[in-house]
Formats: C-alpha cells, structure tokens, sequence
C-alpha cells in the first residue's frame, strides 16, 4: 500500500519488492501526490511517462480539431443556402479550412505546440 502525502488516500500500485518490505515492515510507503495522469511511480519516485502524455495531448488536439469543425465549418459548408451565398474565392477559403484542420493531428509533430489554421473571415 502507498500513502498519497497530503491526502487521505492509499493505493495499492504494484506488489513490492523484498527490498521494499524490508525497508517498510508496516507495508505502506509515504510519497508525494502524483503530479498528474501523466506520471508513473517508479524507482521511488514520480516519472512521466511521455507516451501517455503524448496521447493524451493528441486526444485533446482531436477534440478541439473536431470542436471546429462542427461548430466553425459545418455550418457554412453543410447549409446550401450560405454555401451558395458565398463567393469562389470565399469557398476556396473554407475549403481550405477544412482540408487544414481534417490534416490534423497527422501534421503536427508536437500537440504541445499546435499551429491551427486560420479561420476565414
């Protein structure tokens, strides 16, 4: 068992070594409060693990990706009566848009530092 410091909460995370027990007899470790989802506890301490960041923050891209598209694009592109209202040139914009943001996640290296397209005016 682990005790979260600060809290009143205990975890049963893994099964603990030999090491471990000899050191705890009482079975429980005291350590800080996990950071975030993004941590792990290994080897006494909290490391993040970057692969589950890194989904993580992909997962949030997707959302605010598909959160554009339906409430910016759809709008416009789905209602015929705008869609025709538009100039060719303003079509091209949207179009444009939308091919943008459909390329995301896949064109972006690093979800932290996401360059969004700019929406037409």
């Amino acid at each position: 068992m682990y005790y979260l410091k600060g809290t009143d909460y205990w975890e049963c995370i893994s099964t603990p070594s030999a090491e471990v027990v000899a050191a705890y007899p009482s079975g429980t470790i005291e350590v800080a409060k996990r950071p975030s989802e993004d941590y792990d506890y290994t080897d006494g301490a909290w490391v993040k693990n970057t692969t589950r960041e890194q989904a993580r923050l992909y997962a949030e891209l997707r959302m605010e990706r598909n959160t554009r598209l339906q409430y910016d694009v759809d709008p416009i592109v789905s209602n015929a009566l705008r869609w025709n209202e538009l100039s060719s040139s303003k079509k091209t914009e949207w179009q444009t848009y939308r091919s943008e943001l459909l390329d995301l996640p896949a064109n972006t290296p690093d979800p932290s530092n996401i360059t969004w397209p700019t929406k037409p005016s």
